[in-house]
């Protein structure tokens, strides 16, 4: 059984860990992140190489023929899914050339996915970063979970005021996941759950 867990709520919407991939999870809307290429040329591991297999290899096609490049903040939106991928819509992000990946490129990831999830009214919602599936260690990305909370709940509080203004019709979002990996799984939600804590706060 995957762990879960609920870290807590913002603005009635429940942000929650589990330990499932882009393939794996059963929401409306499974978001996964890639880069132009991996560190080292070496090839996608865990949730990115999972979902590729899952796709049929069409992912590593599409980058192959330039079709989708991953470029940064570029969206393929994926709405014909095979029956072993239980989400509704899969949608891939680009973080564009790992050696200039900063947290704020991950952070504006996160914050399309959000974004895309609220606007298109879909009611849950899970974001892979996909950082350790392109070869990058612990060390590497470390503070990127107090930058991507921040930046989803930024985008949350901002769709709540163009409702409020009249011009657009409610979210139905509900739940917002982070994927993590079952080895970094209480280590990572522990991270994310300082970064919720510490945004309540300044709120």
């Amino acid at each position: 059984m995957n762990l879960q867990r609920k870290i807590g709520v913002w603005k009635d919407i429940s942000i929650e860990m589990a330990a499932w991939d882009g393939a794996e999870a059963p929401v409306n809307l499974s978001c996964a992140c890639m880069f132009e290429r991996e560190i080292g040329n070496a090839g996608w591991a865990g949730g990115m190489r999972h979902l590729d297999a899952a796709l049929g290899g069409a992912l590593s096609a599409l980058r192959r023929s330039g079709a989708f490049r991953g470029s940064y903040l570029e969206t393929l939106l994926l709405d014909r899914l095979p029956p072993a991928i239980p989400a509704q819509v899969v949608l891939v992000i680009g973080l564009g050339d790992p050696d200039a990946w900063t947290p704020s490129v991950s952070a504006m990831a996160a914050a399309t996915a959000v974004r895309m999830a609220m606007q298109h009214r879909f009611t849950s919602c899970a974001f892979a970063p996909s950082l350790l599936d392109a070869g990058f260690d612990g060390r590497a990305i470390s503070g990127v979970a107090q930058t991507m909370m921040k930046a989803v709940l930024t985008v949350i509080g901002a769709q709540e005021k163009v409702t409020e203004s009249g011009l657009a019709s409610a979210h139905r979002l509900r739940r917002w996941i982070f994927d993590v990996g079952v080895s970094h799984f209480d280590q990572t939600t522990e991270s994310f759950q300082q970064a919720l804590s510490a945004s309540a706060r300044r709120a």
